[in-house]
């Protein structure tokens, strides 16, 4: 008798055991939904921090208003941290900084804050090294392409992160023709062709926000040589000299996180052989462009788009009339072309990036005309980048690309081109070699 009370006593406490169990369970879920109902409200009923006012730090030779400009936000707006990340990307493009953070601090009244742009100031002053080699292999035309360009930007001219560049360059191009055409070009030519440029830009147009100016001058001189040489005669020599002097005005306006558009004007003129079949009158011609860029930087981007559609005049004029001799008119058709530009970076590692892209013209007068259009190229990169030293603003790595002109009448491929270069990147000074092969292959696919 007692050995069945104590069974079901065992049996009775292990059941209140159990029940405990469950209710003190029951309990912690009903405080948790209460807490997660509470936070709900809270978040529902919670204020918006306000901005107060924009402060700037590390700022020595940047004037805390063009650091501002970045940020879309005034005084008495509602903190968005959208618009924060945003700045936090502009601000982190620039050549001027280091390294930028933005953090949020107290102010003097409750519900506000102060945004501060904490900056790690760059060297105003950055030199530029470039050296390249290009070699083009095609069935009719073979190019070697040597060039050089060193350059210098100011970028806080004028002390108000408005740039003033200066560039000087040098390329030296032999050129090989096959038999089958060289009775028109002859069988070599040789060119050399340098250039001196000089470029303003104000990213804050009259003090302004959103409005950007940019003016580029450019000075050009070409010396080309074409040789004909046949066995038992002279070698025959033509000569070609002549001056170029371009200008060149984009007025932009900046809307949207990484939006713009803009309005582009360039002139050209010419001195010398070319003189008389171009145009030479310094006449300008217009361009609309727009776009979005939302790349983390310029040279070594990690992620981020860019994207740009380019009208050019011809989009909006009519095709051209022309009478010969006799008085017989005919028609020339002019090209409408839209030049259209998009590329994507992703990150595969901390410090591996591919990229790819298309670039391409579309003729807007023969969009039913497929085998009619230009061919697009489409592009494939891989970086590999070091950033060790990011904190001081050095980076180097290597740049590995692929460019595909694809026929979109039966998709070949006809030239291919690879590419590898090397950069090197401080405040201070960039250094960029570069080697390209174009191929000749066809009937890929």
């Amino acid at each position: 008798m007692n050995s069945n009370l104590n069974i079901h006593s065992q049996k009775f406490t292990h059941f209140q055991i159990e029940l405990t169990k469950l209710l003190a369970l029951f309990i912690c879920l009903l405080l948790s939904s209460s807490v997660f109902a509470n936070n709900i409200a809270t978040k529902d009923n919670f204020n918006p921090l306000i901005v107060d006012g924009l402060v700037c730090r590390g700022n020595d030779a940047t004037k805390c208003s063009f650091i501002t400009k970045k940020y879309y936000q005034n005084v008495g707006d509602l903190v968005d941290p959208d618009e924060i990340a945003d700045a936090r990307l502009r601000l982190g493009t620039l050549q001027q900084f280091r390294s930028v953070s933005i953090v949020l601090e107290k102010a003097s009244q409750r519900g506000r804050v102060n945004v501060v742009f904490i900056v790690n100031e760059a060297n105003n002053i950055q030199f530029r090294l470039n050296g390249r080699y290009s070699h083009s292999d095609r069935s009719l035309v073979k190019d070697n392409i040597f060039g050089l360009n060193a350059g210098v930007t100011n970028f806080n001219f004028l002390g108000s992160g408005k740039q003033l560049s200066f560039d000087v360059s040098g390329s030296y191009v032999n050129t090989s023709y096959d038999q089958n055409v060289s009775a028109y070009f002859g069988d070599e030519s040789n060119s050399k062709n340098n250039n001196l440029r000089l470029e303003y830009y104000d990213p804050h147009l009259l003090g302004s926000v959103n409005y950007y100016f940019v003016a580029g001058l450019l000075l050009s001189q070409t010396k080309r040589e074409e040789a004909m040489v046949r066995e038992g005669t002279d070698n025959n020599v033509a000569n070609n000299d002549f001056e170029s002097y371009h200008y060149n005005l984009s007025f932009g306006r900046r809307f949207g996180a990484h939006s713009y558009a803009a309005v582009n004007v360039a002139g050209a003129k010419f001195k010398g052989d070319i003189a008389s079949i171009t145009d030479s009158s310094f006449s300008p011609a217009f361009s609309l462009e727009y776009g979005w860029d939302s790349r983390d930087d310029l040279i070594f981007p990690t992620e981020g788009s860019s994207f740009s559609v380019l009208l050019n005049e011809s989009v909006f004029e009519g095709d051209t009339t022309v009478n010969d001799a006799n008085g017989n008119s005919f028609i020339i058709e002019n090209r409408k072309n839209v030049s259209v530009k998009y590329s994507d970076n992703i990150g595969l590692s901390s410090n591996l990036i591919f990229n790819y892209g298309i670039e391409g013209q579309v003729d807007v007068n023969k969009l039913d005309e497929l085998d009619r259009q230009p061919f697009p190229t489409i592009s494939f990169g891989l970086a590999n980048i070091d950033s060790t030293h990011s904190t001081e603003g050095q980076y180097q790595g290597w740049k590995y690309g692929l460019s595909l002109p694809i026929n979109t009448n039966d998709l070949n491929i006809q030239h291919p081109s690879f590419s590898v270069e090397y950069i090197y990147q401080t405040d201070a000074l960039i250094v960029n070699l570069s080697l390209s092969y174009l191929a000749d292959i066809k009937d890929v696919f």
